[in-house]
Parts: C-alpha cells; sequence; structure tokens
C-alpha cells in the first residue's frame, strides 16, 4: 500500500510540474488573450506604434546619421551662374567669401560605436526577419480557413497547429535576441558603459511581442475566428 502512495504522489508530482511548465510556457498567451478581449485591434496597434516610437527613440542615437546629399557638380554649376546672375543684375547681393570655419571637436569622437552600431543594426534584421516569417504564417492561416470552412473541432486543431508553429518561432527568434543582447551588454561592460541599453531594448522587445500576440488574436476574432 505504501508502494501505492509513492507512486500516486509520484504521478502527482509530474503533473504539478508539467502544469507549471505549460503555464510558464503559454503564459504570454493567456495575457494576449487577455489584451484581446479588453483592447480593440486599434487600440493594440496604437500600442505597438508607441512601443515602435520608444524603440526607435533608443536606438536612433546608435545609427549614424544620414548625411546630407551632396550637390552634383552640375547642379553646383548651375547654382554658380544663377548666383553671378543674380550678383550682375543687383551688386549689393555680392557678400565676402565665407570665412573659415573654427577648428572643430574631433569628428570620432561624436560617432557611434561601430560594433554597437552593427547589433543593432542586426536587431532590426532579426526583428523583420522574424515579423515576416509570423505574417506568413498568418497568411497561411486566412488561407487554410476560408478554403476548408472548419468546424469547431477542426478549427481548434487548426488554432493549435498554428499556434505551435508560431511559438517555435518565437522561441527561435528569442535565442537569437538573447544572444545578441548578451553580445551588446559584454561589449559595454568592457568598455565601461551603462547596461540600461540592452535592458531597455529587452523590455520593449518582450512589450512588443506581448502586445503583437493580442493583436493577432483581436484580428482573428475579427475575421469571424472566435477566442
Amino acid at each position: 500500500m505504501k508502494k501505492v502512495w509513492q507512486i500516486l504522489l509520484i504521478v502527482l508530482l509530474v503533473a504539478v510540474v508539467a502544469a507549471a511548465v505549460l503555464a510558464l510556457r503559454y503564459r504570454d498567451y493567456f495575457s494576449a488573450l487577455s489584451d484581446a478581449k479588453q483592447y480593440s485591434s486599434e487600440d493594440l496597434q496604437q500600442q505597438i506604434d508607441d512601443n515602435e516610437a520608444a524603440l526607435g527613440e533608443i536606438l536612433a542615437q546608435y545609427l549614424p546619421a544620414q548625411q546630407p546629399q551632396e550637390q552634383s557638380a552640375e547642379q553646383k554649376s548651375v547654382a554658380n551662374e544663377t548666383q553671378t546672375i543674380q550678383n550682375a543684375e543687383d551688386p549689393s547681393r555680392i557678400t565676402d567669401p565665407p570665412t573659415a570655419p573654427a577648428q572643430q571637436e574631433d569628428v570620432a569622437e561624436k560617432l557611434p560605436d561601430p560594433e554597437i552600431t552593427e547589433l543593432v543594426a542586426t536587431f532590426y534584421q532579426l526583428r523583420d526577419d522574424y515579423g515576416a516569417k509570423l505574417e506568413d504564417i498568418k497568411a497561411r492561416a486566412y488561407d487554410e480557413y476560408h478554403r476548408t470552412n472548419p468546424g469547431k473541432s477542426e478549427l481548434a486543431k487548426m488554432a493549435v497547429r498554428y499556434v505551435r508553429e508560431a511559438t517555435l518561432l518565437e522561441v527561435e527568434c528569442d535565442k537569437q535576441v538573447l544572444s545578441l543582447l548578451d553580445q551588446l551588454s559584454k561589449h559595454i561592460k568592457e568598455n565601461g558603459g551603462d547596461q540600461t541599453l540592452p535592458e531597455k531594448i529587452l523590455e520593449l522587445y518582450l512589450n512588443e511581442k506581448r502586445v503583437k500576440k493580442a493583436w493577432y488574436f483581436s484580428e482573428l476574432e475579427k475575421r469571424g475566428l472566435v477566442l
């Protein structure tokens, strides 16, 4: 009898651990489902835009500023001829040539760290790549739903299949993003910098995932795929 109880306790323990693992793994989906019920897709889109703006504001300073496009030789020639004609018509327009600019600080000191710039660019590329893959999953799910018109049982199976595919994609993306942020953190630490950057990127990345999941669920509901 004692052995039976031991077996039952082990089975119960395994079940509890399995339930805890599932709850941990899918807690973001439960949160997203709750948000999808609480907010409209328009509200969620605004949250996505706000998160994107916050991320862009933080990362913009680590990307090289776009330089103004230099005039072509033809444009310079036209501008000089126009200035000459204007000066001939009105001598008062003639001004002294510009004086040499004062000695400036070393430009290199103002440029962003090249390694941080590369890591930030890679982060943006990862987001674009996985975002495109997620859109592909959504498009295929919509297409299959409208093409097959599944019943409730088939719809549930289809939903599980696509959610599983999206989850595997998320896990893959998370690994690459966390690896990237780890590289960024190490580089900043080695150069005596502030760890706020990788921490803030991670915070906004996780928030973006949560809100986008809610937006996708909200869009599914609008299209008749009731949650």
